[in-house]
Order: structure tokens, then sequence, then C-alpha cells
């Protein structure tokens, strides 16, 4: 699912192919960080924080992609009649 966006963006242009993988990337990376920290650390209040923090930030970064695949969906279907 999370590679959707890049699949899409494949279509449009280069740029935006690129930004939608690195979103994909950073929102997977944290996603692990997360799950790391969670298993770490000790103290669970600091855990907690940390990990919805990192939480937060991926499906945020994951939504930016997913807008970001969405926009080059849309220039594919209006530049190269995709669709």
């Amino acid at each position: 699912l999370a590679l959707l966006p890049a699949m899409f963006a494949m279509n449009g242009s280069p740029l935006l192919f690129g930004i939608a993988t690195a979103g994909n990337v950073i929102s997977m990376g944290l996603f692990v960080w997360a799950l790391v920290q969670l298993f770490q650390e000790r103290s669970a209040v600091s855990v907690l924080f940390r990990s919805l923090g990192a939480f937060a930030l991926s499906y945020f970064l994951l939504g930016v992609a997913v807008v970001l695949g969405v926009v080059a969906l849309i220039i594919a279907q209006n530049e190269f009649g995709l669709f």
C-alpha cells in the first residue's frame, strides 16, 4: 500500500516519483525506528511519546507521498492520456 503512490508517480514526472519514493522510504524507516525504540528503552512513558511522535511523522510523510502520487496521476492523465 505504501508503494502505491510511487507506482502512480512513475507515470508522471521523475521528480514526483522521486519525492513520493523518498516519502515512502522515510516513513518506513521511522516506523522501524519507532519499533526498535519500543523494544530497547526501559522507560515506558519516554518510549510512548517517542514512538507516537515517530508514528505521527511517518504517517504525515506517507500522507504527503499519497498526495504527491495523486498529483502525479492527474498530471500523467492530463499530459499522456493515461487511464
